[in-house]
């Protein structure tokens, strides 16, 4: 690693106010010490984020969606962190880490376009967008990323944070208790029931 990538560490540390966060931050980079300097950083600039926003939990759910062992084998998985960092939110990272549960190719184009599908979003209504999405994708897994990166964004600013959020809470709600197509269905308004429950009419 360059002298600049080993001051980024240092400052990230530096950035922890606890002995705590420090340990779940260098742990963080020590899972990826057999990658590049380049994912390394990120992991830790991630980590960071995680901490200060009060996500700690984020950070172990990366290190089981992207192994270090899963670099060796995919060019997406190498790719991933040094995009998720890009994000700077923890609410933006955490909706791709759940995709990377599922497929890292698929985590990896959605960190890289994330951003366009916010649009003009004001940052509360962003995060209550990211937080609906990131729960169909827990539930439902990566089939309704297209929805989610294209209707679910229109929905929210068209409705509003409290009837979308509602909305999507139902579609959550049907996927656990019917499965992901049943949610498919809800979400896409597909049946009339579904259309009927829209808050867009």
């Amino acid at each position: 690693m360059q002298e600049s990538g080993v001051d980024a560490l240092i400052a990230c540390l530096n950035a922890c106010t606890s002995a705590e966060d420090c340990e779940i931050l260098a742990g963080c980079v020590d899972r990826y010490k057999e990658t590049s300097g380049g994912i390394l950083i990120s992991a830790a600039e991630i980590a960071g984020v995680a901490i200060r926003t009060d996500s700690r939990p984020l950070v172990e759910r990366l290190i089981a969606a992207v192994s270090s062992e899963a670099m060796f084998d995919s060019k997406a998985a190498r790719e991933l962190l040094p995009a998720l960092a890009k994000l700077e939110t923890a609410s933006a990272i955490g909706v791709c880490v759940a995709v990377a549960e599922h497929n890292h190719s698929s985590a990896l184009n959605l960190a890289r376009h994330l951003e366009s599908s916010l649009g003009s979003m004001k940052p509360q209504t962003r995060g209550a967008y990211l937080n609906a999405f990131r729960a169909i994708v827990e539930e439902a897994g990566v089939s309704l990323l297209g929805y989610g990166t294209k209707q679910l964004p229109a929905l929210f600013q068209k409705a509003g944070e409290e009837r979308a959020t509602e909305f999507v809470a139902q579609g959550v709600a049907i996927a656990h208790r019917y499965g992901r197509l049943a949610a498919e269905e809800f979400l896409e308004q597909k049946t009339a029931a579904a259309k009927g429950a829209s808050p867009l009419g």
